[in-house]
């Protein structure tokens, strides 16, 4: 029984590994908005919102390789339910505070890379579209399940897929390469600060046993940054 069960978890950990760099890989490619750009964005009447589609092509591409292929890949493949990567409250009075206790950290890290030039270049979907209440609303939402697609893979998909294989350190260490290389392209100072948010949000998933606290963290710092853009913080 324990050898069978070794085996179960064997091929589950290297299903992890191999089907990883195929939906980073299909991401990288045809999930980004250039992407949209050359190759959709043709199919779509230009409109008053029309600059916005490429983001949300963006959003949903992520929602479908992050989140729903490896949901079902866990629910359909691994026959486990979805809390044990993450979809659950967990300790909430923990992770509660920990956004608290993060508010002036984020404000800090939307409102200091809004002034450079680089991320307002990468993140300037308020300064080439409409920047109105209903506008930021819908953009808003749209972000969220971005993130929470996000989260998912690296903190809940990879982080505890690999736990019962690697141990809590060896798979906090694992999803934080992928993580990081999948900002490649974006500004450095992100791509080096995404090292130490994969290890801050895949610790805090670790210690509260959710993934939502740093869903919310991840998606204030990412609204804060495109709204300071689209105010003119720069």
């Amino acid at each position: 029984m324990n050898q069978l069960s070794t085996t179960t978890s064997q091929w589950k950990t290297a299903i992890i590994l191999l089907i990883t760099p195929f939906l980073l890989t299909f991401y990288s490619y045809f999930g980004l908005p250039v992407f949209y750009d050359v190759n959709l964005a043709g199919y779509f009447p230009a409109s008053y919102l029309s600059g916005f589609y490429r983001y949300y092509y963006n959003f949903l591409a992520a929602l479908l390789l992050f989140l729903l292929l490896p949901g079902l890949l866990i629910k359909l493949g691994f026959r486990e339910k979805l809390k044990a990567y993450g979809f659950r409250r967990g300790d909430y009075k923990f992770g509660l505070k920990a956004v608290a206790w993060s508010l002036p950290i984020v404000f800090l890290a939307s409102w200091l890379p809004s002034r450079q030039a680089d991320f307002q270049q990468e993140y300037s979907a308020f300064l080439d579209n409409p920047l109105t209440f209903q506008t930021f609303l819908i953009y808003a939402a749209a972000f969220f399940l971005y993130y929470l697609a996000f989260e998912f893979f690296f903190r809940g998909f990879l982080l505890y897929g690999l736990k019962p294989a690697f141990g809590r350190l060896n798979s906090l260490l694992i999803q934080t390469i992928p993580c990081c290389l999948v900002h490649i392209g974006k500004p450095l100072n992100e791509v080096l600060a995404a090292i130490i948010a994969s290890l801050i949000f895949g610790y805090l998933a670790l210690r509260t046993e959710s993934i939502w606290y740093g869903v919310v963290i991840h998606w204030l710092v990412g609204v804060f940054l495109i709204l300071f853009i689209g105010l003119g913080a720069g």
